[in-house]
């Protein structure tokens, strides 16, 4: 059944008020649709950094590397990442991370395998699925790797802040 808008409008017409019951539900409906938008993005983006760690130059590349922890509809998520500290790639195999998740106590939660990168790259991300335990604190710090020509050099990030699982 396909209504018209003069029919909507005309159907929106009563003895109380003219249009107005109309403009009010659509009003309602309106904001119960943003609201809903919000709330959604307010958990799915919710997320804290460490600062920046700067790691210098190694094997004629400068770096830099960071956590990063993200609450999520499933909890919260750690996350490692490093890259280049200025602009341009660097080889295959030159950068690993490892992340980790810690309590509040300082406990490791969960972590990741290594993971180094597998062609030319700006920066890698190593990131862990989300978990937690409700109501609890957790925070992120991770491992990262560069190559000296020789092996790799290790460094880690700064913690992020707490951030409450629910």
């Amino acid at each position: 059944m396909v209504i018209s808008i003069k029919e909507l409008v005309y159907r929106g017409q009563n003895k109380r008020g003219g249009f107005r019951l109309l403009r009010g539900k659509l009003k309602v409906m309106f904001c119960s649709f943003i609201l809903g938008i919000l709330l959604s993005i307010g958990v799915a983006a919710y997320a804290v950094t460490s600062d920046w760690y700067d790691i210098g130059t190694v094997y004629g590349y400068p770096y830099r590397n960071q956590a990063e922890a993200f609450l999520t509809g499933g909890g919260v998520q750690a996350t490692t990442y490093i890259e280049r500290s200025t602009a341009g790639n660097v080889p295959s195999g030159y950068l690993g991370a490892q992340a980790f998740m810690y309590n509040s106590s300082g406990a490791i939660y969960n972590a990741s395998n290594w993971v180094y990168n597998t062609s030319t790259v700006h920066g890698l991300y190593q990131v862990l699925p989300s978990g937690g335990i409700n109501g609890q604190y957790y925070y992120s710090k991770g491992l990262t790797q560069v190559w000296n020509g020789n092996g790799y050099n290790q460094y880690s990030t700064y913690r992020t802040p707490n951030v409450l699982c629910q």
